[in-house]
């Protein structure tokens, strides 16, 4: 993972890109379900409709005209609609849209996206900003395919961290039955300072909520008041994420992630500040 763009990067995104469209647009087209997202931004910073493929398709446009739409019928731009996704790589979310969108033909259509790729560039009409494949979003980074063989955390990230840690039936009742917290269907490895002797409640818990893995990395210690007085949980984390062939990892915490980062030398997520570090 290279770069790593946030809701906050988004929105900032969003107020630059919104100042080179073209003023009274007919309105915003969203690609679902990303595209949406950075489509219904666009439409509110420029106060102009918004529909995904579908809705501007079953309404045949945007719906009944409003007073403003109907004075909007006398600018250049009327009919101008921008067909809008997060992001282009090979380009098949907007072929398909397009092919859905043609027979409307009384709109002309922009193909815009906010980060762009090479690869993808002559499949949109114009993008915000170019970044390499190597990224992720806030509002995709559990599904990206690297996932598969990233190393993440586990208190934080799969489940809350445990409100009490007695190291004992309280700690134990609760990471038996803990919430989860983002869904992330396959990794390739989680590595948590949770004691080994609680591998088999751990290995239960992702099992009840079908998270894959590859390996399962814990801390030796036979205490946590053991684990405490050792106090380099981030730089244990950094030992074993260096002697792997992860692509980047996956920290809850703010304390620990930029150690993780520094001592390992690679890339390492924040979900405490959804920074890459």
């Amino acid at each position: 993972m290279k770069y790593f763009i946030s809701y906050r990067q988004l929105h900032k995104d969003v107020a630059a890109a919104c100042q080179k469209i073209p003023q009274n647009i007919a309105g915003v087209v969203g690609i679902p379900r990303s595209g949406s997202l950075v489509a219904s931004l666009i439409a509110l910073h420029l106060h102009v409709p918004f529909a995904t493929v579908e809705e501007f398709i079953s309404r045949r446009g945007f719906g009944p005209k409003t007073d403003r739409m109907k004075r909007l019928d006398k600018s250049t731009n009327s009919h101008k609609v921008y067909v809008i996704d997060d992001s282009v790589y090979t380009g098949s979310n907007m072929d398909q849209a397009m092919e859905k969108l043609s027979p409307y033909s009384l709109f002309k259509y922009h193909r815009f996206v906010m980060y762009g790729h090479a690869k993808g560039k002559g499949k949109v009409d114009s993008w915000h900003r170019e970044l390499t494949v190597k990224r992720a979003f806030e509002w995709n980074w559990t599904t990206i395919a690297d996932m598969e063989k990233a190393l993440i955390d586990l208190d934080g990230v799969l489940c809350p961290d445990p409100p009490v840690d007695d190291d004992g039936p309280i700690y134990k009742a609760y990471i038996s039955d803990a919430p989860a917290c983002y869904r992330i269907p396959k990794v390739g490895g989680i590595v948590t300072a949770r004691l080994e002797k609680w591998r088999p409640v751990t290995k239960g818990w992702l099992a009840m909520r079908g998270v894959q893995y590859d390996t399962l990395t814990m801390m030796q210690f036979k205490t946590a008041t053991e684990r405490r007085k050792f106090n380099k949980t981030a730089a244990w984390k950094a030992s074993v994420y260096s002697k792997s062939k992860a692509p980047f990892f996956v920290e809850s915490s703010l304390h620990q992630a930029p150690t993780i980062a520094k001592i390992s030398k690679r890339p390492v997520l924040c979900l405490e500040n959804m920074r890459l570090y």
